[in-house]
């Protein structure tokens, strides 16, 4: 079982980390003695974010959201995090067997 969640899962002062730290809680409670899991936190994919500031971009030069210049922030491709699934999905090594993994 493959789970996608944030990455900001651990910080229970966000609102996403609030509400994905729970989901992810009662995923590891529940599939613990039944099956195996990895939980896949995931940044915000570029296709969301970038492609809604198209026309900001070419208008200003700039995109302008509601991120704080200061902090760290990446955003990944749907592509690629398709590509990082499938590549853990197809794994038989075991390695992100009950793993939470970050992208």
């Amino acid at each position: 079982l493959i789970i996608v969640s944030v990455v900001t899962a651990d910080m229970q002062h966000t609102n996403f980390g609030r509400q994905f730290q729970q989901i992810e809680k009662e995923v590891v409670r529940l599939a613990t003695p039944f099956f195996n899991y990895t939980l896949v936190r995931l940044p915000l994919f570029y296709e969301t974010t970038y492609y809604g500031f198209a026309a900001a971009v070419k208008g200003n030069c700039a995109v302008k959201c509601m991120i704080d210049p200061q902090q760290p922030y990446s955003a990944v491709a749907v592509d690629d995090v398709g590509e990082a699934l499938a590549n853990v999905a197809a794994d038989t090594s075991g390695d992100y067997l009950c793993q939470t993994i970050s992208l």
